[in-house]
């Protein structure tokens, strides 16, 4: 590596990483981040391993390695925010390196390299994944070490033993860390079909090991998959927009981070198919394959959307973000068309970079109950839903009544009528206030309901059965 190169990567990496931990702390806990270190705080290794997830999750959401591999950092450097999103940042510079691996490996061009180099450093929507306690930034992590292996072994016939081992070491702990990542092996095995047929065969040998890895979860899951759609596709209660709109908002939102009224996406989607059309027609075959498939293969999947098999739709942003280097590879590659344009395109693209989204939060919740025991220690404290409870269970484990996610009515009654002093704070206003709930009535009479930000809360005083 050339000493200015060098240099410009470091430098690119420490920018990076000041996008990625400033104010790293600032905002609380979203919810999906609370039931993964929830999750893996509370699974013990075995049920993990199994796949049994109890109460906080889905069952059969996912496969055990981002609950085992965070279970085992949140043993070591603790529970905080800043700790446990520390570990997506890491996931997030390496995720760089590699790219910068990559594309010197598929490039030829400097100015494609750098400007490429510089669109994943900045993205918003790869920001943003870095700086939550989730599984996303490891699937790319570990997505991206996949594909450079399985091209230095089939594309650069570089087939060393180290490379084969650290091949099938990377592409088994993408697919163990989720379901979507299977794509990227589909991908890798379309490319070979249309561009190198004669190593389908050995790509196929280096796969079996991890397909036998992958059988005995396989084996789980088909066991459990009536159960899984009943109590866990079916609880999903979100619509889907119609499958080709989710795709045109997708492209927009992958690259800039962003969401657009309807004609500006329509002009942004035009905007970036012409950069991804000029990257297209610039690059080689085999580029063209190894680039574009991957894109073609997510996008198919959202297109044909699962609702109209399940009834729901479970594909959704963040798992498309797996094919935001491939996105970013083609973009360069077309801003190298003429670099007159392809600079001017670049700074286009920064200036709309949404980056204050990332540093601007609340610690509603942590701060409620952080007040809330200051002012009555024995007091206690409920969330409404239920599954909100976790935020007890995180900030002030202490005063966590077990299992309180999964509290029925009946069961709230019992605790509210506990002590002296309860409090019930209802997360989300928007479901059916529980002052209208029937087993309500004639429960307390002296309460206060106070409005807190977007909760409200009510606290029951002298509260005896």
């Amino acid at each position: 590596m050339r000493n200015k190169e060098f240099l410009f990567l470091v430098v690119l990496l420490v920018l990076a990483f000041g996008l990625r931990v400033y104010k790293l702390d600032s905002m609380e806990y979203r919810m999906d981040e609370l039931n993964l270190i929830a999750t893996s705080m509370d699974q013990t290794v075995s049920d993990s391993l199994m796949l049994r997830y109890s109460g906080k999750v889905l069952p059969l959401a996912s496969l055990p390695v981002p609950y085992l591999l965070f279970k085992v950092y949140i043993a070591t450097f603790g529970s905080s925010e800043m700790a446990t999103r520390f570990l997506s940042v890491v996931f997030g510079l390496v995720s760089i390196l590699i790219f910068y691996k990559l594309m010197d490996k598929l490039a030829s061009s400097r100015f494609v390299v750098f400007s490429a180099m510089c669109l994943f450093a900045i993205n918003s929507s790869l920001i943003g994944v870095s700086r939550i306690s989730r599984r996303y930034s490891l699937f790319i992590m570990l997505g991206l070490m996949s594909y450079y292996y399985f091209i230095r072994l089939f594309y650069f016939n570089d087939s060393s033993v180290s490379n084969k081992i650290l091949f099938i070491i990377f592409s088994f702990l993408m697919v163990a860390s989720g379901y979507f990542t299977l794509f990227i092996v589909l991908s890798q095995g379309l490319s070979l079909l249309f561009a190198k047929r004669c190593m389908l065969l050995r790509w196929s040998l280096n796969i079996l090991p991890v397909a036998t890895l992958l059988l005995p979860w396989g084996i789980i899951i088909l066991t459990h998959f009536p159960t899984f759609l009943q109590s866990g596709v079916s609880s999903l209660n979100w619509l889907p927009p119609p499958s080709y709109l989710f795709a045109m908002q997708a492209f927009p939102f992958l690259i800039l981070g962003r969401y657009f009224t309807d004609w500006q996406m329509l002009v942004w989607n035009l905007f970036l198919f012409a950069l991804l059309f000029l990257g297209i027609i610039k690059i080689r075959k085999t580029q063209r394959i190894l680039l574009g498939i991957p894109i073609l293969v997510y996008t198919f999947i959202v297109l044909i959307s699962p609702s109209r098999f399940f009834g729901v739709n479970l594909v959704n942003y963040d798992y498309l973000i797996v094919i935001i280097p491939f996105l970013i590879a083609l973009l360069s590659f077309g801003m190298a068309w003429n670099k007159r344009i392809g600079i001017f395109a670049f700074l286009l693209l920064f200036c709309l970079i949404p980056f204050s989204r990332h540093y601007s939060g609340n610690r509603q919740y942590s701060d409620l109950l952080e007040d809330i025991f200051e002012q009555e220690p024995d007091s206690t404290v409920l969330f409404y839903p239920p599954y909100y409870n976790l935020y007890t269970y995180i900030y002030q484990p202490s005063h966590h009544i077990d299992s309180s996610y999964n509290l029925g009515l009946d069961s709230y009654k019992e605790l509210i009528c506990q002590g002296n002093s309860s409090w019930i704070i209802l997360a989300n206003p928007s479901k059916p206030n529980l002052r209208n709930a029937t087993w309500f009535e004639g429960l307390c009479n002296n309460f206060t309901l106070k409005n807190y930000n977007n909760a409200q809360i009510l606290h029951f005083i002298h509260n005896n059965p």
